[in-house]
């Protein structure tokens, strides 16, 4: 017998060459689809009507939603996973410790993590027992699904959802696989041409200068004028630094987000008086996780959010806690680097300063309604 298909509360059902009497209240038991599923009809007041030409039974029921086809008739429809595992969730590769949020939605009936494997267990994403099934009923897998991931431990974490229909013909599949690492890439990897400044010549605004260790973020942007304090990331409030840099010359500083790191706590570093005789025409900024990254593409967890290329007078990298996704998301416990050049990052060798050496002023600049950890 053919699978009826169910649009509505009520159904007409025709069965050919049947002579059966059925009364009010009885229910027909239609088995279909792979695994196989029990659909109930059960006959209304109306109960069951023969054609006495063509014997034909006709049934007017009513049916629970579980377990029975759902269209308009012919073939079940493939499921589709609206909203799949994608790159911008689950990066190719990421540290350990990183976090995301993977969220997904499917036209299915039911949507299972089971397939997926992981070095250690993922809370949000079980891949068996009960808790791999992500959804059990159409209307609960078009709805979003949001699971927080923390990669606790390195290896090859691969994600795997998988949404099927009764009655369809194939499921829907949608994969990520995910490599996680210990460590960024080791030493500098700033372009070959570029020298990286360890030790130099800080200025602020008024002439005052100072030799300054410039391998660290505090000994230039935590520098406390009134004390030898010095403070780390995210270092003095509005703090204005010049670093004299000579050409094809770079620094890159290193800092460590602290524990108590939130969302209260926002900044960027800002160019200010760019096109000065001893200032260069641009700046160019990155945050990363390795020193001398110049790269225009960003490398995993990192964003485009945390490169700013040719930054003119009073463009800023504006940096936050993650979630902020319009800035540069840094995370508690992490350790960054704050890669400054005086050239394009497309052409980094090309300087842009008019003399031997710039000194372009940066400001630690403190955005957002709130204080958080800063420190004026």
């Amino acid at each position: 017998m053919r699978a009826p298909r169910l649009t509505t509360s009520a159904l007409l059902i025709t069965l050919a060459g049947s002579s059966i009497a059925l009364g009010a209240g009885v229910e027909l038991h239609v088995k279909w689809g792979s695994p196989e599923k029990t659909c109930v009809i059960t006959s209304t007041d109306d109960g069951v009507s023969v054609d006495p030409a063509t014997g034909n039974l006709s049934l007017t029921g009513s049916f629970a939603a579980s377990n029975c086809p759902a269209g308009g008739g012919g073939t079940v429809p493939d499921p589709v996973i609206t909203d799949g595992l994608d790159l911008s969730e689950l990066p190719e590769q990421v540290l350990v410790n990183s976090t995301t949020t993977v969220n997904w939605a499917a036209d299915a009936e039911t949507c299972t993590y089971a397939g997926s494997t992981f070095p250690v267990s993922l809370p949000n994403w079980p891949t068996s027992g009960s808790g791999a099934i992500g959804c059990s009923t159409t209307a609960g897998c078009a709805s979003n699904h949001s699971a927080p991931i923390t990669f606790t431990q390195t290896g090859t974490y691969t994600f795997k959802l998988t949404c099927t229909k009764a009655g369809a013909a194939n499921p829907a599949i949608s994969t990520r696989v995910v490599s996680v690492n210990n460590t960024p890439p080791a030493g500098c990897i700033a372009p070959a041409g570029l020298t990286r400044l360890t030790s130099g010549t800080v200025k602020y605004n008024d002439g005052a200068s100072r030799t300054a260790d410039l391998t660290l973020f505090e000994n230039v942007f935590g520098h406390d004028p009134n004390s030898s304090t010095l403070r780390t990331f995210p270092g003095t409030m509005n703090l204005t630094q010049r670093i004299l840099m000579p050409k094809n010359g770079y620094v890159a500083l290193k800092f460590t987000v602290p524990s108590n790191f939130t969302s209260a706590t926002q900044g960027g570093y800002r160019n200010e008086e760019t096109n000065q005789p001893d200032r260069p025409s641009l700046v160019s900024m990155t945050i990363s996780q390795s020193c001398g990254d110049f790269s225009t593409t960003p490398t995993d967890p990192m964003t485009t959010k945390c490169i700013l290329n040719r930054g003119a007078m009073s463009n800023a990298l504006a940096w936050g806690a993650t979630g902020l996704t319009s800035r540069c998301e840094l995370q508690a416990g992490q350790t960054y680097y704050l890669n400054i050049l005086y050239a394009p990052l497309d052409t980094p060798t090309t300087s842009a300063c008019s003399l031997p050496t710039c000194s372009n002023p940066i400001q630690n600049q403190k955005t957002g309604s709130q204080q958080g950890i800063w420190q004026n």
